[in-house]
């Protein structure tokens, strides 16, 4: 979801710069052509930082409608997915069914998230895997060693 919000940020700033959006792109695969370079930042070749420093204030005016309006199609179910999210965060309910993750690795008592890997989450032998009391549950669901089983 970020890499889209970044990418519709990216592409509205460069057109709002007046900014070669093709030679952009590719300057990011040939970053020792001058010429390139040049024809790339346009008005801010040499002057950089000044892009990024208004990139930063523009980016910092936009609200949120305006931000998921940037994205288009990729981002239309945005607002409604951050509300759902923000539900279930927010609520003390936890789900009656609940199975485990595929994407969590088990090493052992340990758990790992295969889209992150610094962080494992080790549960003491004592604690039921199937059966969790509600503080484990909690904590099971928060790390995503469990996911609710959707009704």
């Amino acid at each position: 979801m970020f890499s889209v919000v970044e990418r519709a940020l990216a592409r509205w700033l460069i057109r709002e710069s007046g900014l070669d959006a093709t030679a952009c792109d590719t300057l990011f695969r040939e970053p020792t052509d001058r010429e390139l370079d040049v024809r790339a930042w346009g008005s801010y070749f040499g002057r950089e930082a000044d892009y990024f420093r208004r990139a930063h204030e523009q980016i910092s005016a936009l609200s949120f409608a305006e931000v998921i309006a940037l994205g288009g199609s990729e981002l239309a179910g945005m607002p409604d997915a951050l509300r759902l999210l923000m539900t279930r965060y927010q609520s003390t309910e936890l789900p009656p069914r609940w199975q485990r993750n595929p994407e969590i690795v088990q090493i052992g008592r340990r758990f790992q998230n295969r889209n992150c890997s610094l962080d494992l989450l080790e549960v003491p032998a004592d604690v039921s895997l199937e059966t969790p009391d509600e503080k484990w549950l909690r904590k099971l669901l928060d790390w995503q060693v469990v996911i609710p089983i959707s009704e």
